[in-house]
């Protein structure tokens, strides 16, 4: 009884803790994503007018809103990796404790997936990269077409810009969709 008793206590502590940890994570996180906009968003106000000039209009919207977004992502992803990290920590020394032969074979194990897992972060990289073209597109079609509205409609246009923004539809679902073909296969080792 007393080792139930103190697995419910023990499981009812680390429930606890993950609920204040993913409150607190999303609260940090969008008080920083609401930083990085406020920051984007000052520095387009006070560049040099050259450098307004040469962009795109959706593409100076698409950096303070899914630029931000993203930073927020990635730092979500640095905080779950600490935490993971330190629990990996604390587990292995308490496993080490308990059977040090079992350990080291575990721990064998692991550093075997986190190379193959290693491999897989320049592809990472480079989606990532995908990613953000792929949006700044989007952007620049919805943002265009709206902009000469008046335009498009004259000369009866609208299914130019129509198959444009299905176009740049399915590019980004076709790279969202390999992204999560590759993320399930480095998931499942």
């Amino acid at each position: 009884w007393v080792l139930l008793a103190a697995f419910l206590l023990l499981n009812a502590v680390t429930i606890l803790i993950g609920r204040i940890t993913a409150i607190n994570t999303v609260s940090l996180q969008q008080e920083m994503i609401d930083g990085v906009r406020h920051t984007a968003f000052a520095a387009i106000l006070d560049a040099k007018w050259v450098f307004v000039l040469d962009r795109r209009r959706s593409d100076i919207i698409e950096i303070v809103t899914n630029g931000a977004m993203r930073s927020g992502v990635a730092y979500n992803q640095l905080i779950a990796l600490a935490i993971t990290l330190t629990t990996l920590i604390v587990t292995t020394v308490i496993a080490f404790i308990v059977s040090p032969a079992v350990t080291g074979i575990a721990l064998a194990g692991v550093l075997i997936i986190a190379i193959v897992q290693g491999a897989s972060i320049p592809h990472a990289h480079r989606v990532g990269q995908l990613f953000s073209e792929s949006s700044r597109r989007l952007y620049a079609v919805m943002n265009d077409s709206m902009e000469s509205l008046r335009l498009v409609r004259a000369h009866n246009a609208s299914a130019i810009w129509v198959g444009e923004l299905a176009d740049a539809f399915t590019d980004a679902r076709e790279l969202q969709m390999a992204n999560v073909r590759r993320q399930s296969a480095i998931g499942s080792y």
